[in-house]
């Protein structure tokens, strides 16, 4: 286990030693991607396992991240797999809260003792089990994410329905809103002073966008999200937090359209199929609610 701590001044390393951990110090410089991936540096087995310091792993699942790696491996000697290699998993972030999120889940029936204290979550896929290999890095200050570095270098991942409990939700409002704004400033720097390409501009855009969006900047938020756009149309993910934008503004017919392109243009992710459900019922277009639905199940989503 690696703890890389940036700064903390509770007793986070007086534990983390305890445990048996490795721990290091690095001098935080407004940059989350640097400082994971110093992380990786220090990392020496087959596979990294990254967990955010306010998330969990259920002690069953523990026993299916090794049966994930296993199966891999069967796989790959049994030369099933043939010209593909995957390099990562994607995990089920689940994100808590106290109260009931837009198009989110509800803990009522749920199995894992996790979500008890909480209402409900919202859940996104993320790689966070990964091959440890050089290449396989962070991108982007802010909203930092591992996929891109994987892809480049023609690996590939897969979902497994593991499941990482995050509470980042769970402190008080006005925390969340100072860490949105703290991530705002970190992000308009790096679009005034950074020398990268169209994509990486969209994504920061994309990301002040969802920030102005949480903090209660919609007009913010909608003048990001169109930036965004105008760098590179053929993010997906744009047009679902537009599409939540519009959801919260009480615009259905503007969020259906934004969530039927974003579906059009990529499947994979189970968000605009649930808020399109979500918006049809809300005007009672029960049929094209089902028609959806039955979409998403095509595409392999259980809604």
């Amino acid at each position: 286990m690696i703890v890389v701590d940036t700064g903390s001044t509770d007793n986070t390393l007086k534990i983390a030693k305890a445990y048996g951990a490795k721990v290091f110090n690095y001098k935080w410089n407004d940059n989350f991607s640097e400082a994971r991936n110093f992380s990786l540096e220090q990392a020496n087995m087959e596979w990294i396992l990254v967990l955010d310091a306010d998330e969990t792993i259920a002690y069953e699942d523990l026993f299916y991240i090794k049966e994930t790696i296993k199966d891999l491996k069967r796989e790959e000697k049994s030369g099933n797999l043939k010209d593909k290699r995957f390099d990562g998993f994607a995990l089920t972030i689940r994100e808590y809260a106290y109260v009931d999120f837009l198009g989110g889940f509800d803990t009522k029936d749920d199995s894992y003792a996790e979500s008890k204290p909480y209402k409900s979550w919202m859940e996104q896929r993320l790689v966070r089990l990964f091959r440890n290999m050089p290449h396989i890095r962070y991108v982007y200050p802010v909203y930092e994410i591992i996929e891109e570095s994987i892809c480049t270098n023609r690996g590939t991942f897969c979902y497994v329905g593991i499941v990482i409990h995050h509470y980042g939700r769970t402190v008080s409002m006005e925390k969340q809103r100072s860490k949105r704004k703290y991530y705002i400033k970190i992000l308009e720097d790096h679009l005034k002073i950074s020398d990268v390409c169209d994509n990486y501009k969209a994504v920061y855009c994309t990301n002040l966008g969802n920030a102005y969006t949480f903090i209660g900047e919609p007009d913010n938020a909608m003048k990001y999200f169109k930036k965004a756009l105008e760098y590179d149309d053929s993010i997906s993910v744009t047009y679902v937090c537009i599409g939540k934008n519009a959801m919260m503004r009480k615009n259905i017919i503007e969020a259906i359209r934004y969530f039927e392109k974003a579906i059009e243009m990529e499947n994979k992710n189970p968000e605009p199929f649930r808020l399109l459900i979500q918006c049809y019922n809300s005007c009672y277009k029960f049929s094209e609610a089902k028609r959806v639905m039955d979409e998403a199940h095509r595409a392999g989503h259980e809604i």
